[in-house]
């Protein structure tokens, strides 16, 4: 060894970092003034360089140090001002010279490496000893000349293989597996050749023939030039490592069979985010083509974007070194993912579970649990069972049932839909629900519940049961809709539609009666004139006439009920009215009440209405008054002018006003809570059997719907009742009373009266008064007969016609005829009630008269009188 040689192998890192030092020297001379001592930086960079690689760096070092500092002089700036020039050179000088002092002290220590050979060369004489001791190491030791041959074996190869040290020496390839000897020679004979270390792991034959794995490994040992010497080499026992890697590659490729397997994206990446491993999931999501593929980026166009939510996420994980996970959306691939991302050492682990579907669920649920809870109707989710008591309890319940129960959510939610049930609930409709629910069929119903004010609730229930995917019941839901609004229309049309068929059946009823009656009254009319001087049948005909009136009377008041009668409205003074009407009703009330009458506040308009009628409904209402007040009271009547709408009031002297209202009020006893709804039903009465009729409201009611009016009626048990009439007013003044009609009649001159009526006793009854009075008669019993009449020559001064007559013309039909081929034909209506069949318009101004059934005698021969002398009424 020279005095320059190295005496240690070179180390490429730290000669880089010498140079790196020069350099970075010299650059900072560039940025500095002069006069600093950049020069003796250089030093510890020159030791540095003797032990990075010896004498020879160390000596090229120091001459590229000296040339670098007088270099520095040279690219400094120039010295701060009153910096002395000769000390800036005395300062480079004395740098160049420590640079060399220190080489120099180096180079006189090379010594130290020749002491050092000297102990090697004490080495090898030691090997000797060494061997000796490899003997009893639990390793086999072996060693080898320059051309691969084996000089040596330790005593553990020698009791491992059963042979004699020189037996094996001499036989040692054949001690190798066969399948393996062939390369392993090959291999052993490159090493020898290139001088390269020598690894293997050997199949070695054991002593009873087994073959054993072991790791061989081999290491020239070479001179000072370079030569082999001899190689140094050991074989280790590895069968339970090779048993334990077989296991691990087994587990790793089970492990890695798993992770391809799974139908979620697994992937990791190393820190600068290129792919290490990528399951087949991700290598599909990423659209890498194959395994070959998994060292590329992570980020691309297809992948992921360092800005994006995942590159955020990726970064964040990789610069704590913490776990995250997120969810984003990918939208290469326009899925949801659900990320996991694990730090590994040196990268990341990073997990992606598809949730498209089950974000798309959550959404649609999201806003399902929205809709519902929005929704005006009722839903309400229920366990399965119990369907006995307490029944099953509630999941869940939207903010309508807070609205229509007033029970909020946390009082429903774990009770049950009992608690909505009250004294109301039809049993009969909770036994048919049970029943459905016991074959878990759904069942629709309409039920009454209770609020938790404790009002009244119909529900409309839809229940339905809910299974989960073993088919298995789970829950019933119910949706409930408030029909309370709706069940009371119902009952109002129903009530509507009761009243409106009793109308008809009464109507009908009516029409009969006053038939039957007209030929009662008329008959008797008769017979008076032929028994007036025979007491006892004269007796006889009064009880008999004043039956068929109290038959006529009801009569006309099942008509007034059933607006069936014909009105003959005028223009009443209605204040006049009440003060013509005061006797009768303060009679009515009896002595002990009393009759007030208040003064409006100002004029009244008049009304329009049927005199008698409206006469009639007054005196109903006292009469209805005195029995509500049998120990006395106060009947008190007030009016006031008031517009058509709904509660509406107008001033005293409005002339605009439509109704005049009413208000009928009493401190009777007051009606009870239950009857107020059917007051206005015929035939209704809360007195005895033997004390009316019930049909006296019933006929108001009627009578003022009939006119165009209106009644309604307020009252508390014990307080008293209130009648409020509305009546129709008109602008037109109020009418003058007609002269009366004369009480003896003239008497007929032979005057042709055709009579159309369809009741043959009805027929025969006015055909023998008319022609009694002096008349000729002509006689049709339907609308074609008469028709025929009037289109032929016969003399007819009078048509009395019935308004409704069978076949498909009615008197209607014959009047229009008569002004079409008579137009001054006097003509008289008859008429029991005004049905469905086409009738004469009362408010026609040419409407003939109209004689009510059941008339008498008197009442048809002044109807004549009148109609043939318009100019004596």
């Amino acid at each position: 060894m020279t005095r320059t040689e190295p005496s240690e192998p070179q180390s490429p890192a730290v000669t880089a970092v010498v140079f790196v030092g020069m350099a970075l020297i010299l650059v900072a001379e560039r940025f500095t003034q002069l006069g600093f001592a950049h020069g003796f930086l250089y030093v510890p960079l020159i030791v540095l360089a003797f032990y990075a690689g010896g004498g020879r760096l160390q000596t090229a070092v120091t001459v590229l140090a000296v040339a670098a500092i007088w270099i520095g002089y040279a690219l400094s700036p120039a010295a701060p001002e009153g910096f002395s020039t000769g000390y800036v050179v005395a300062n480079r000088f004395g740098a160049t010279a420590a640079v060399l002092a220190v080489w120099f002290v180096f180079y006189y220590h090379q010594s130290v490496f020749e002491e050092e050979r000297k102990r090697l060369d004490q080495l090898r004489k030691e090997r000797e000893r060494y061997e000796q001791i490899a003997d009893v190491m639990p390793i086999q030791v072996w060693t080898a000349r320059p051309d691969g041959e084996l000089d040596y074996i330790g005593a553990q190869f020698a009791r491992f293989s059963g042979a004699s040290k020189d037996d094996f020496l001499r036989a040692w390839r054949d001690s190798l597996h066969p399948a393996d000897r062939a390369s392993t020679l090959e291999q052993w004979g490159h090493c020898v050749e290139t001088g390269t270390p020598y690894l293997r792991e050997v199949r070695l034959r054991r002593a009873d023939g087994e073959y054993v794995w072991h790791l061989a490994q081999a290491v020239p040992q070479v001179s000072q030039d370079g030569t082999v010497q001899r190689w140094l080499g050991s074989a280790i026992e590895i069968s339970a490592l090779r048993q334990l890697r077989e296991e691990a590659h087994a587990l790793h490729r089970r492990l890695k069979e798993t992770v391809e397997s799974i139908t979620d994206a697994f992937f990791t990446v190393d820190r600068e985010f290129r792919l290490t491993y990528a399951n087949r999931k991700a290598r599909s999501l990423l659209e890498l083509s194959g395994e070959s593929e998994e060292r590329v980026s992570i980020w691309g166009k297809e992948r992921f974007s360092p800005s994006s939510a995942f590159g955020v996420q990726f970064r964040r994980a990789m610069r704590r070194g913490e776990a995250v996970s997120f969810q984003a959306h990918f939208d290469p691939r326009g899925v949801c993912l659900d990320v996991r991302v694990y730090p590994l050492e040196g990268g990341l682990t990073v997990y992606l579970l598809d949730v498209t579907d089950e974000r798309r669920q959550q959404q649609e649920l999201k806003l399902l649990q929205a809709a519902v809870s929005r929704i005006n109707d009722v839903v309400l989710i229920t366990e399965a069972e119990p369907i006995d008591h307490p029944g099953p309890r509630i999941v869940f319940a939207n903010k309508a049932f807070e609205q229509r129960t007033g029970y909020t959510v946390e009082e429903a939610v774990g009770n049950t839909p009992r608690m909505l049930q009250g004294p109301g609930t039809q049993p009969k409709e909770l036994q048919r629900i049970r029943r459905a629910l016991e074959k878990w069929r759904p069942v629709r119903a309409e039920l009454l519940n209770y609020t938790k004010a404790g009002e009244e609730l119909w529900l409309e229930l839809d229940i339905v049961p809910l299974a989960d995917e073993t088919g298995w019941y789970t829950h019933w839901v119910s949706v409930e809709r408030d029909i309370t609004a709706k069940r009371a229309l119902e009952q109002e049309l129903m009530k509507a539609q009761r009243m409106e068929a009793t109308g008809h059946l009464t109507g009908g009823l009516a029409h009969d009666f006053n038939n039957l009656l007209t030929v009662i009254l008329g008959n008797v009319d008769r017979l008076e004139e032929c028994l007036s001087d025979q007491p006892q049948p004269a007796r006889l005909l009064r009880v008999i006439e004043q039956a068929a009136e109290r038959g006529r009377n009801l009569t006309q008041s099942l008509l007034a009920f059933a607006r069936r009668q014909t009105l003959m409205p005028e223009t009443l003074d209605f204040l006049a009215l009440l003060e013509e009407m005061r006797p009768i009703l303060e009679a009515s009330l009896g002595q002990k009440s009393r009759l007030v009458i208040l003064p409006p506040e100002g004029s009244l308009r008049p009304v329009h209405m049927d005199r008698s009628q409206l006469e009639s409904t007054l005196l109903n209402l006292a009469f209805n008054a005195a029995d509500a007040m049998p120990e006395g009271g106060v009947l008190e009547i007030g009016t006031r002018n008031a517009p058509s709408g709904p509660g509406g009031r107008a001033g005293p002297d409005d002339d605009h006003a439509d109704f005049l209202e009413v208000t009928v009020r009493d401190t009777g006893t007051g009606i009870a809570p239950d009857d107020l709804d059917r007051i206005f039903e015929p035939f209704f009465s809360n007195k005895g059997t033997a004390e009316g009729s019930g049909l006296g409201l019933s006929m108001v009611f009627g009578f003022l719907q009939q006119s165009g009016g209106s009644i309604q009626v307020a009252s508390e048990a014990g307080f008293g009742t209130t009648f409020t009439l509305r009546l129709p007013t008109s602008s037109e003044p109020v009418e003058q009373a007609g002269a009366p009609v004369p009480n003896a009649l003239e008497q007929g001159w032979g005057q042709v009266i055709l009579i159309v009526e369809d009741h043959p006793e009805i027929q025969e009854l006015v055909t023998s008064i008319v022609r009694d009075a002096g008349f000729q008669t002509r006689d049709a019993e339907d609308a074609e007969s008469a028709m025929d009449i009037l289109r032929s020559d016969a003399q007819i001064d009078l048509l009395l016609c019935d308004v409704v007559l069978p076949g498909q013309f009615s008197g209607a039909d014959i009047v229009a005829l008569a002004r079409k081929v008579r137009p001054d034909l006097p003509i008289l209506m008859a008429s029991g009630y005004t049905g469905d069949e086409p009738m004469l318009d009362p408010t026609d101004a040419d409407m003939p008269p109209v004689l009510r059934k059941p008339y008498r005698k008197r009442q048809l021969l002044a109807a004549i009188h009148q109609a043939l002398h318009p100019q004596s009424g």
